[in-house]
Protein backbone atom coordinates (compact mmCIF):
# COMPACT_ATOMS: atom_id res chain seq x y z
CA UNK A 1 0.00 0.00 0.00
CA UNK A 2 2.95 1.94 1.02
CA UNK A 3 4.70 1.20 -2.44
CA UNK A 4 1.52 2.07 -4.42
CA UNK A 5 0.68 5.56 -2.80
CA UNK A 6 4.02 6.99 -3.15
CA UNK A 7 4.48 5.85 -6.51
CA UNK A 8 0.52 7.44 -7.58
CA UNK A 9 1.58 10.74 -5.72
CA UNK A 10 5.79 11.18 -6.88
CA UNK A 11 5.70 11.66 -3.12
CA UNK A 12 9.29 10.85 -1.14
CA UNK A 13 8.26 9.22 1.17
CA UNK A 14 4.79 7.43 2.30
CA UNK A 15 4.59 5.74 5.94
CA UNK A 16 1.92 3.75 8.34
CA UNK A 17 2.27 4.58 11.49
CA UNK A 18 0.47 2.20 13.92
CA UNK A 19 -1.02 3.93 17.08
CA UNK A 20 -0.42 1.73 20.85
CA UNK A 21 -2.17 2.45 23.91
CA UNK A 22 -1.38 5.48 25.60
CA UNK A 23 -0.79 7.21 22.46
CA UNK A 24 2.84 5.36 21.77
CA UNK A 25 3.44 4.33 17.82
CA UNK A 26 5.53 2.73 15.54
CA UNK A 27 6.57 3.16 11.80
CA UNK A 28 4.88 -0.23 10.96
CA UNK A 29 5.62 0.30 6.85
CA UNK A 30 7.42 2.21 4.50
CA UNK A 31 8.42 3.01 0.60
CA UNK A 32 10.76 5.73 0.41
CA UNK A 33 12.98 7.19 -2.79
CA UNK A 34 16.95 6.66 -1.92
CA UNK A 35 17.89 10.14 -0.89
CA UNK A 36 15.32 10.17 2.00
CA UNK A 37 16.01 8.67 5.01
CA UNK A 38 14.37 5.37 6.10
CA UNK A 39 11.85 5.83 9.13
CA UNK A 40 10.60 2.15 9.23
CA UNK A 41 10.71 0.44 12.73
CA UNK A 42 11.09 3.99 14.62
CA UNK A 43 8.97 3.67 17.70
CA UNK A 44 7.58 7.42 19.33
CA UNK A 45 6.46 8.30 22.50
CA UNK A 46 2.89 9.65 23.36
CA UNK A 47 4.61 13.04 24.03
CA UNK A 48 4.58 12.79 19.90
CA UNK A 49 1.16 11.92 19.64
CA UNK A 50 -0.64 13.78 22.51
CA UNK A 51 -4.56 12.89 23.22
CA UNK A 52 -5.56 16.16 21.84
CA UNK A 53 -4.13 15.16 18.05
CA UNK A 54 -5.64 11.77 18.53
CA UNK A 55 -9.25 12.93 19.26
CA UNK A 56 -8.73 15.20 16.15
CA UNK A 57 -7.61 12.36 14.09
CA UNK A 58 -10.63 10.39 15.34
CA UNK A 59 -13.07 12.79 13.64
CA UNK A 60 -11.53 12.41 10.50
CA UNK A 61 -9.20 14.95 10.37
CA UNK A 62 -6.64 15.47 7.45
CA UNK A 63 -3.27 17.33 8.16
CA UNK A 64 -1.63 19.37 5.43
CA UNK A 65 1.63 21.21 5.42
CA UNK A 66 3.00 22.47 2.74
CA UNK A 67 6.37 23.98 4.04
CA UNK A 68 7.26 23.45 7.70
CA UNK A 69 9.98 26.64 7.23
CA UNK A 70 6.69 29.17 6.14
CA UNK A 71 3.90 27.70 8.20
CA UNK A 72 3.19 28.79 11.77
CA UNK A 73 3.83 25.08 13.49
CA UNK A 74 4.66 24.78 17.07
CA UNK A 75 8.15 25.10 17.93
CA UNK A 76 8.21 21.67 18.56
CA UNK A 77 6.38 19.95 15.62
CA UNK A 78 9.03 21.77 13.35
CA UNK A 79 11.65 20.78 15.01
CA UNK A 80 10.36 17.12 15.04
CA UNK A 81 10.17 17.68 11.07
CA UNK A 82 12.82 18.80 10.71
CA UNK A 83 14.93 16.16 12.07
CA UNK A 84 13.68 13.84 10.41
CA UNK A 85 13.62 15.41 7.34
CA UNK A 86 10.21 16.29 6.46
CA UNK A 87 9.42 19.28 4.62
CA UNK A 88 5.98 18.45 3.99
CA UNK A 89 2.92 16.38 4.98
CA UNK A 90 0.06 14.87 4.32
CA UNK A 91 -1.83 12.59 7.06
CA UNK A 92 -5.45 11.07 7.37
CA UNK A 93 -6.49 8.71 9.83
CA UNK A 94 -6.96 4.60 9.48
CA UNK A 95 -9.99 4.31 11.25
CA UNK A 96 -11.02 0.48 12.57
CA UNK A 97 -14.05 -0.23 11.10
CA UNK A 98 -15.75 -2.31 13.89
CA UNK A 99 -14.90 -0.49 17.06
CA UNK A 100 -14.66 2.92 14.91
CA UNK A 101 -11.17 3.79 17.02
CA UNK A 102 -8.09 5.01 15.50
CA UNK A 103 -5.94 2.29 14.71
CA UNK A 104 -2.80 4.65 13.09
CA UNK A 105 -2.11 7.10 10.31
CA UNK A 106 -1.15 6.79 6.23
CA UNK A 107 1.33 9.33 6.12
CA UNK A 108 2.92 11.30 2.46
CA UNK A 109 6.03 12.83 3.25
CA UNK A 110 7.87 15.47 0.88
CA UNK A 111 11.39 15.18 2.12
CA UNK A 112 13.37 17.81 0.20
CA UNK A 113 11.05 20.56 -1.24
CA UNK A 114 7.65 21.89 -0.24
CA UNK A 115 4.31 20.78 -1.70
CA UNK A 116 0.76 22.10 -2.00
CA UNK A 117 -1.31 19.22 -1.71
CA UNK A 118 -4.40 19.28 -3.93
CA UNK A 119 -7.92 17.88 -3.12
CA UNK A 120 -8.02 15.13 -5.46
CA UNK A 121 -4.54 13.92 -3.40
CA UNK A 122 -6.11 14.28 -0.30
CA UNK A 123 -9.51 11.86 -1.27
CA UNK A 124 -7.39 9.55 -2.52
CA UNK A 125 -5.66 9.16 0.66
CA UNK A 126 -8.66 8.66 2.38
CA UNK A 127 -9.91 6.32 0.25
CA UNK A 128 -6.68 4.56 0.32
CA UNK A 129 -7.03 4.88 4.57
CA UNK A 130 -10.55 3.47 4.62
CA UNK A 131 -9.28 0.45 2.49
CA UNK A 132 -6.25 -0.13 4.73
CA UNK A 133 -9.06 -0.27 7.19
CA UNK A 134 -10.78 -3.06 5.27
CA UNK A 135 -7.82 -5.18 5.04
CA UNK A 136 -6.20 -4.33 8.27
CA UNK A 137 -9.42 -6.12 9.88
CA UNK A 138 -9.80 -9.23 7.21
CA UNK A 139 -5.82 -9.55 8.04
CA UNK A 140 -7.25 -9.73 11.98
CA UNK A 141 -9.95 -11.85 11.36
CA UNK A 142 -7.88 -14.13 9.48
CA UNK A 143 -5.34 -14.43 12.19
CA UNK A 144 -7.67 -15.01 14.81
CA UNK A 145 -9.19 -18.10 12.35
CA UNK A 146 -6.12 -19.53 11.92
CA UNK A 147 -5.75 -19.20 15.95
CA UNK A 148 -9.01 -20.87 16.62
CA UNK A 149 -8.06 -23.61 14.14
CA UNK A 150 -4.46 -24.12 15.88
CA UNK A 151 -6.36 -24.69 19.25
CA UNK A 152 -8.87 -27.24 17.62
CA UNK A 153 -6.02 -28.98 16.34
CA UNK A 154 -4.58 -29.12 19.20
CA UNK A 155 -7.66 -30.51 20.83
CA UNK A 156 -8.51 -32.64 18.35
CA UNK A 157 -4.85 -34.12 18.94
CA UNK A 158 -5.25 -34.48 22.61
CA UNK A 159 -8.64 -36.26 22.30
CA UNK A 160 -7.10 -38.62 19.65
CA UNK A 161 -4.17 -39.42 22.03
CA UNK A 162 -6.64 -39.54 25.21
CA UNK A 163 -8.82 -42.31 23.25
CA UNK A 164 -5.63 -44.40 22.00
CA UNK A 165 -4.38 -44.41 25.22
CA UNK A 166 -8.00 -45.45 26.87
CA UNK A 167 -8.38 -48.17 24.46
CA UNK A 168 -5.03 -49.93 25.21
CA UNK A 169 -5.84 -49.49 28.93
CA UNK A 170 -9.14 -51.10 28.29
CA UNK A 171 -8.01 -54.13 26.62
CA UNK A 172 -5.66 -54.81 29.11
CA UNK A 173 -8.10 -55.69 31.38
CA UNK A 174 -10.55 -57.12 29.27
CA UNK A 175 -7.91 -59.59 27.57
CA UNK A 176 -7.66 -60.77 31.24
CA UNK A 177 -10.95 -61.34 31.26
CA UNK A 178 -11.58 -63.32 27.73
CA UNK A 179 -8.72 -65.39 28.88
CA UNK A 180 -9.86 -66.02 32.36
CA UNK A 181 -12.95 -67.59 30.86
CA UNK A 182 -11.77 -69.44 28.39
CA UNK A 183 -9.69 -71.29 30.77
CA UNK A 184 -12.70 -71.54 32.90
CA UNK A 185 -14.57 -72.83 30.04
CA UNK A 186 -11.82 -75.59 29.02
CA UNK A 187 -12.38 -77.23 33.13
CA UNK A 188 -8.46 -76.13 34.02
CA UNK A 189 -9.81 -74.62 37.29
CA UNK A 190 -12.39 -77.76 38.00
CA UNK A 191 -15.47 -79.03 36.47
CA UNK A 192 -18.37 -76.40 35.81
CA UNK A 193 -22.01 -77.00 34.76
CA UNK A 194 -24.18 -76.31 31.64
CA UNK A 195 -25.99 -72.68 33.45
CA UNK A 196 -21.77 -71.95 34.33
CA UNK A 197 -21.06 -72.42 30.68
CA UNK A 198 -23.74 -70.76 29.48
CA UNK A 199 -22.82 -67.55 31.59
CA UNK A 200 -19.01 -68.04 30.87
CA UNK A 201 -20.33 -67.75 26.68
CA UNK A 202 -22.49 -64.47 27.31
CA UNK A 203 -18.92 -63.42 29.22
CA UNK A 204 -16.77 -63.96 26.16
CA UNK A 205 -19.26 -63.08 23.77
CA UNK A 206 -20.05 -60.15 25.13
CA UNK A 207 -16.11 -59.25 26.00
CA UNK A 208 -14.92 -60.16 22.23
CA UNK A 209 -17.57 -57.49 21.30
CA UNK A 210 -16.05 -55.17 23.57
CA UNK A 211 -12.76 -55.85 22.32
CA UNK A 212 -13.70 -55.42 18.50
CA UNK A 213 -15.16 -51.69 19.42
CA UNK A 214 -12.31 -50.83 21.45
CA UNK A 215 -9.89 -51.88 18.63
CA UNK A 216 -12.23 -49.88 16.02
CA UNK A 217 -11.63 -46.60 18.53
CA UNK A 218 -8.26 -47.41 18.43
CA UNK A 219 -7.79 -47.50 14.72
CA UNK A 220 -10.21 -44.24 14.60
CA UNK A 221 -7.66 -42.26 16.73
CA UNK A 222 -4.55 -43.59 14.52
CA UNK A 223 -6.56 -42.64 11.68
CA UNK A 224 -7.38 -39.04 13.01
CA UNK A 225 -3.22 -38.76 14.21
CA UNK A 226 -2.14 -40.39 10.75
CA UNK A 227 -0.55 -42.97 12.61
CA UNK A 228 -2.57 -46.31 10.34
CA UNK A 229 -0.63 -48.55 8.39
CA UNK A 230 -2.52 -50.23 5.49
CA UNK A 231 -1.21 -53.49 4.98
Amino acid sequence: TAEEARQILFADRVVIYKVYEQSSGKIVAESRIDHCPSLLGMEFSAEVFPDSCHQKYMNGYVCTITDRDHEHLANCLSSFMQTLQIRAKLAVPIIEQNSNQLWGLLIAHQCSSQRYWCTGEVEFMQRLAEQCSIAIQQSELYAQLQESNLQLARATKLKDEFLANMSHELRTPLNAILGMAEVIQDGIYGEINNRQGQALKTIERSGTHLLELINDILDLAKIESGQILLN
